[in-house]
């Protein structure tokens, strides 16, 4: 039996390290354990890993912190694709056709590569019909 992938944006994984504040943190606390019970298998492009550095640091955490919480996301055995140039370009195309920042467009790009569905908190990307998205909430 395969476990199906699911695509997670960087909305979902500030949730597990900065729930404080955040909406829909039983949601995304719940992909997590389906992820650690082996029901589903998380993935995303290695700039969430950027884009939660980023969060943190503008929420004033310490450097300390968020090393702290990289070294967290690191240990999920989260698959992290390095995106290749026609990941890239996939991208670049529905960043256009849709809207999208060409950093969200990644994440639909990788969910379309992987046929699976992509797992966000964001507004914009959640409506723009890049690809199946389901947002929480």
């Amino acid at each position: 039996m395969s476990v199906r992938p699911v695509v997670v944006d960087s909305s979902i994984a500030v949730k597990w390290l900065k729930p404080q504040g955040e909406e829909h943190v039983a949601e995304a606390f719940a992909l997590l354990e389906a992820h650690e019970d082996g029901r589903i298998e998380l993935a995303a492009p290695t700039h969430l890993l950027l884009e939660v550095m980023n969060a943190l640091w503008s929420h004033h955490a310490s450097a300390e912190d968020i090393q702290k919480a990289l070294d967290l996301l690191m240990g999920l055995r989260m698959t992290l694709v390095v995106p290749d140039a026609e990941l890239l370009k996939r991208s670049a195309a529905l960043a256009v056709e849709h809207r999208l920042s060409i950093y969200d467009a990644v994440f639909a790009a990788l969910a379309e590569r992987l046929d699976c569905e992509l797992v966000t908190d964001g507004r914009q990307l959640a409506e723009s019909g890049a690809r199946r998205v389901r947002a929480l909430g």
